[in-house]
């Protein structure tokens, strides 16, 4: 007996960091009653990181192994950056001493911490505006936006001791 001719498409939506794609498949060639038995093991090409990536499947039914020769068609799908949230605290300070500053992250993925980011926070304390400004941490997976907690400038009074 000839085997019959079959095809299996894969598809896969584009996802963000953390995610997983969502793979449907599609097929032709098959006779009605045997598509029902369709089954297969997907598998992505190593960790989803961000950039592009290649879903594989194999049809796991004998049944549908022994009796069609199916080509299955790859999927391709990529994975966005995930936005992390850093916001940076200044604590208060007084006049002329530099502040101590902290920060917090939300937003990682696939149980990572702060042990991924790379770089540091740099700010600038300016004595007579009171400004900051802070460059924030660089991720490979992350798109990192930022937020600034002001923090008060309490003034140092100096009186001279009376002689």
């Amino acid at each position: 007996m000839t085997k019959r001719t079959a095809s299996v498409t894969l598809s896969a939506n584009d996802v963000t960091y953390g995610s997983q794609p969502q793979v449907t498949f599609s097929h032709s060639g098959f006779i009605a009653e045997d598509a029902d038995k369709i089954s297969l093991d997907f598998a992505f090409d190593g960790k989803l990181t961000v950039g592009s990536h290649t879903v594989t499947a194999t049809i796991t039914d004998e049944y549908i192994n022994k009796n069609y020769n199916t080509q299955v068609r790859d999927a391709q799908f990529s994975v966005a950056k995930a936005t992390l949230q850093v916001t940076v605290t200044a604590q208060n300070v007084t006049y002329g001493q530099n502040p101590a500053v902290s920060y917090d992250v939300t937003g990682f993925a696939y149980g990572e911490d702060d042990g991924v980011l790379g770089g540091s926070i740099v700010y600038t304390y300016q004595k007579d505006s009171e400004n900051y400004t802070q460059s924030v941490f660089t991720v490979g997976n992350y798109t990192v936006t930022a937020s600034v907690r002001q923090t008060t400038t309490t003034s140092s009074i100096c009186t001279p001791p009376l002689r």
